[in-house]
């Protein structure tokens, strides 16, 4: 992990557990948790395709425009990564159009995937 890759996470990771701390408030988790359970990696693999490849990669190994996903997506909890899709963080934008099964699919390929 390169210098600027550590500090984006860190961005990432503070907006995620402390800003909402600072400001009196905890990321909501007013999701579908079984939702996120029961994802399904191949529905997954075609929402990453075509909502997340172009800046996080093909791959998951980054951009210019996203952080890399290989080894990130196993040091976070679902609920980070439910977080970080919702209400975006550290430059990347959010994505309220994605239900919470499209989320759990999501997670069930990036957690197979990388």
């Amino acid at each position: 992990m390169t210098i600027n890759q550590a500090i984006r996470a860190t961005g990432a990771l503070l907006a995620i557990t402390v800003l909402p701390a600072i400001l009196g408030c905890a990321p909501p988790t007013d999701y579908d948790t079984a939702a996120l359970a029961s994802g399904d990696p191949e529905v997954g693999a075609a929402i990453y395709a075509f909502e997340c490849a172009s800046c996080h990669g093909v791959n998951g190994e980054g951009s210019a425009a996203g952080t890399p996903l290989v080894g990130e997506v196993a040091t976070m909890t679902d609920d980070k990564i439910w977080w970080v899709i919702a209400y975006g963080a550290d430059g990347m934008p959010s994505y309220p159009e994605l239900t919470d099964d499209d989320v759990g699919d999501l997670i069930a390929f990036m957690r197979a995937t990388f």
